[in-house]
């Protein structure tokens, strides 16, 4: 392998001005959010004023992930229907599967195996969360976004792979390293600050690969959650992979959690259904 420059902060921040922006809903739903005295009256005006954005709210919200027990028809509805919580998950959801290009630089990962992979990520960490007890709020959209940070280091990385080759024998974040200096899960955090999303979300992107490493403050267990969901999803399918690496996890990790085989054998079991459900109902741009 070749040797090649490590990556600048003036390139990174120059990709990160080319890629394509969540919708401006986002910000202002953070302002929402936090204000008491909003009504879903708000929300719902609010939703309104992205067109694409409206109609994968309705999709995504007669999904089964979402479990409600009528077909929802407007926004009104969605928002009435689920909640606070569970409606800003569908639209980070849906403002995330509109942002992945038809292919991904650097890793040759189609956007229908990327969405599918993420997609089966969430469902899984947030099932894994309830099977074990864990209060966790924002570990769907966490998980979701956990792999985001390959949308920003795949051009830079495809650069270098054509300057140096492709490396034999080490793991994906591991090439990153050597080549970028950096890995997808650092570069994540900064896109996810970015876009305004959650500080958990941020963390798990962070540090979704190295969760033993997580400062106490970001929640490692949450973090922990993320990456065995990940693996797990990789073990199961979900999502194109050259890397074995992807289809491990940290043992410890999931022991200190509580979570065993037979915990992941019962969540993989319950949510196969519902992580094609989720992945019909807004597919990425193929």
């Amino acid at each position: 392998m070749g040797t090649v420059a490590a990556v600048t902060n003036e390139e990174i921040y120059e990709n990160l001005a080319g890629l394509p922006v969540f919708s401006p809903v986002m910000k202002r739903l953070g302002k929402l959010q936090a204000d008491p005295n909003s009504t879903h009256r708000d929300f719902a005006e609010l939703i309104r004023t992205d067109v694409g954005l409206t109609v994968a709210l309705l999709k995504l919200a007669n999904s089964a992930y979402f479990g409600l027990r009528r077909a929802v028809g407007t926004v009104e509805q969605a928002v009435s229907l689920l909640g606070r919580q569970k409606m800003t998950e569908v639209v980070i959801t849906a403002s995330f599967a509109r942002v992945i290009p038809s292919e991904i630089p650097g890793y040759g990962i189609r956007a229908e195996e990327f969405w599918r992979h993420n997609v089966a990520t969430a469902v899984i960490a947030t099932a894994l969360a309830a099977h074990v007890g864990r209060e966790a709020p924002d570990i769907f959209t966490a998980a979701l976004l956990h792999d985001c940070g390959k949308l920003l280091i795949g051009p830079m990385l495809e650069a270098r792979l054509d300057a140096a080759g492709a490396p034999q024998g080490e793991a994906s974040y591991c090439v990153e390293r050597d080549l970028l200096g950096m890995d997808h899960g650092l570069v994540g955090a900064v896109l996810a600050r970015k876009w305004r999303l959650p500080y958990a979300t941020r963390w798990a992107t962070r540090w979704h690969h190295d969760p033993t490493s997580a400062p106490w403050f970001t929640d490692p267990g949450l973090v922990g959650i993320v990456h065995i969901a990940a693996a797990v999803a990789h073990q199961r399918g979900y999502g194109e992979t050259d890397d074995p690496g992807d289809c491990l996890y940290i043992p410890g990790v999931a022991e200190g959690l509580g979570i065993g085989a037979a915990d992941i054998e019962e969540v993989c079991a319950a949510c196969s259904e519902t992580i094609e459900s989720l992945v019909g109902a807004y597919q990425a741009p193929a």
